[in-house]
């Protein structure tokens, strides 16, 4: 067991993960999904992170250190781990305390609260720093802005009813999927949960946290002084639509929890882009973008107006954010990513959990706050969503019949915030002329060629960056790579340290071939 669980954390970012065989609804059903084995089956006896011996820790940092330090600086640190970890050393005392922590809190993982505040109390902008964006692939149909839009929000909901009802089907990492990835897989939902991870684990087949998927839909994070708060809000109903910076609420499940008829959100979306307001002189949502203290001081100037409160409880409930953009998005990748990763903060609410983002052309992405989770939730959902928009589309019937425009959200704003604003505006557009952003497709070759050949694509590109970098610097870089630790409960994300001894050796052979 130990053997195998080391394997998940040390190829985690590799790791292809099959979901438990299923049955998907049709179009009109209230689930996307009807699994037979229960979405949280296996969370309770999943097994915990294990904590690494201290002396091994140390080992390891040495080892990471080597390849980026000097002699010197390398002698220098040595001495320092060794004092940091002999017996009754500020290193042993901490090791212990963890250990004592780890025992007394067996429902979670020892990393989980840690994990939280390296997010949460960080006071820097979320924008560029924290919140990932990611883009889907072309729909094949090419349907306009508002018939993908109005299709995403369907199956959005159609996967958050499946999530809530214990409909969706579990995560499952399969080491070998040809035999395990099987019709008669779903009898272990008749093993007790208290078991079940192991009678998996026994075929080679491990299942994988599914904690964080509870905030994929209706959370946000609230900025506070000192430690941002998650909130979650179970009852919204709604999606908050941002369109020229104005805030609008547009219903997307029925009280009997089916969605909305998608003729309805397609009619309510098009009167949204139909309204004649022109673009707001003080979007809001670039206040999401602020070092985050300066957004806890101007939210409470925000809600010290009873109106404003309760418009932005609106906006806190929402199922999520629909980002309905008036730019069209380039081919070109530079332009995608700029769109999706920041978009120089405007159309945007960036401490929502998650964005749908959809470009007057119909490119579409996703832009989600990174504190409540990593990429397993968010790519599951994106991958559902976009399988079942493009395989099985709703076909809208657009109405002929006026409706009324969905609530928009008409804030009082101080000269204050209004400053606040303006202040925000500057900073990230600046902060966004300072990243540059640019791509190289390389033709020759790809991931296929490379598994072919015996190697991992993923090995190969991090050691051309090592390559590059040391071709460019002549000394090797200190990087990260993440690696999933979501075979464990509570599991979130490890640091993989790619650069070593041996490829700098490497990097040095290819300079000196090369000269």
């Amino acid at each position: 067991l130990n053997k195998t669980t080391s394997q998940l954390m040390r190829h985690g970012r590799m790791l292809t993960v099959s979901s438990v065989l299923g049955n998907h609804g049709d179009a009109n059903d209230k689930y996307l999904e009807r699994s037979k084995i229960p979405t949280m089956h296996f969370q309770a006896s999943l097994p915990r992170l294990p904590i690494p011996d201290l002396e091994a820790t140390c080992q390891r940092y040495l080892r990471a250190l080597r390849p980026v330090l000097s002699d010197e600086e390398y002698e220098r640190t040595e001495k320092e781990v060794a004092r940091f970890s002999k017996p009754q050393s500020d290193g042993w005392e901490l090791n212990q305390r963890l250990i004592l922590q780890d025992s007394n809190n067996k429902h979670t993982s020892f990393i989980a609260d840690y994990w939280y505040d390296m997010y949460l109390k960080d006071r820097r902008s979320i924008v560029l720093n924290h919140n990932p964006g990611i883009v889907f692939k072309q729909d094949p149909r090419t349907p306009s802005q508002l018939d993908r839009a109005a299709n995403m929000i369907k199956t959005a909901v159609r996967f958050r009813n499946s999530l809530l009802d214990n409909k969706l089907k579990p995560e499952v990492y399969h080491l070998d999927p040809l035999k395990s990835d099987k019709p008669w897989y779903n009898l272990l939902r008749f093993v007790p949960s208290s078991f079940s991870w192991y009678a998996s684990y026994m075929v080679n087949a491990f299942p994988l946290d599914m904690v964080q998927y509870k905030k994929l839909f209706n959370s946000t994070r609230i900025p506070r002084p000192v430690r941002d708060e998650l909130v979650s809000y179970p009852s919204g109903s709604h999606v908050l639509v941002i369109h020229k910076g104005h805030m609008y609420c547009v219903d997307a499940v029925q009280p009997n929890g089916m969605p909305v008829d998608i003729n309805d959100i397609h009619t309510s979306l098009e009167a949204i882009i139909s309204d004649p307001i022109p673009p707001s002189p003080h979007p809001l949502g670039y206040l999401t973008s602020c070092k985050r203290d300066d957004w806890s001081r101007l939210r409470k100037e925000l809600i010290s107006d009873d109106d404003n409160s309760s418009m932005l409880d609106l906006v806190d409930s929402a199922l999520f954010v629909l980002c309905l953009d008036e730019k069209e998005v380039a081919e070109d990748p530079k332009d995608a990513t700029e769109t999706f990763i920041h978009n120089r903060g405007f159309n945007r609410w960036f401490d929502k959990s998650l964005q749908l983002i959809v470009s007057r052309n119909g490119i579409a992405g996703v832009n989600f706050e990174h504190s409540w989770g990593d990429g397993v939730a968010v790519l599951r959902f994106f991958n559902e969503i976009y399988k079942e928009t493009t395989q099985k589309p709703s076909i809208v019937t657009p109405s002929t019949d006026t409706r009324p425009l969905p609530k928009r959200l008409d804030f009082k704003l101080s000269d204050e915030l209004k400053a606040g604003i303006e202040i925000a505006r500057k900073d990230i557009e600046e902060r966004c002329d300072s990243v540059s952003v640019s791509t190289l497709q390389y033709h020759s070759f790809g991931k296929t060629f490379l598994k072919k050949s015996g190697f991992s694509p993923d090995a190969i590109m991090q050691l051309a960056f090592q390559i590059a970098y040391y071709r460019q610097y002549k000394c090797a870089p200190p990087t990260y790579e993440s690696c999933s630790t979501a075979g464990f409960k509570h599991g979130r994300t490890e640091t993989i340290r790619p650069a070593s001894i041996e490829t700098l050796q490497c990097s040095k052979a290819f300079e000196k071939d090369s000269g």
